[in-house]
């Protein structure tokens, strides 16, 4: 739901505060060898979640963690 996807947002917001985040379109969060973006999608109560990494294993588990706090949140 919405409110669901609200609540995801605002504790991601606050879990990446000293990371030094971007919040002008979702979350985005980029360290030495990683770039993750999460935003809502407008058309629906959902998540996307995205992560670039060279380390393609470091990237899957990004990316898997930050869906299990999605799926959490019942997204």
């Amino acid at each position: 739901s919405c409110r669901s996807r609200a609540a995801l947002m605002a504790a991601l917001s606050q879990a990446f505060l000293e990371l030094s985040a971007d919040y002008s379109d979702g979350i985005r969060v980029q360290g030495a060898n990683y770039h993750m973006h999460i935003a809502p999608p407008t058309s629906r109560s959902a998540v996307r979640i995205k992560v670039d990494s060279p380390d393609a294993e470091f990237a899957g588990r990004l990316a898997f963690s930050a869906k299990e706090l999605a799926d959490a949140f019942g997204l």
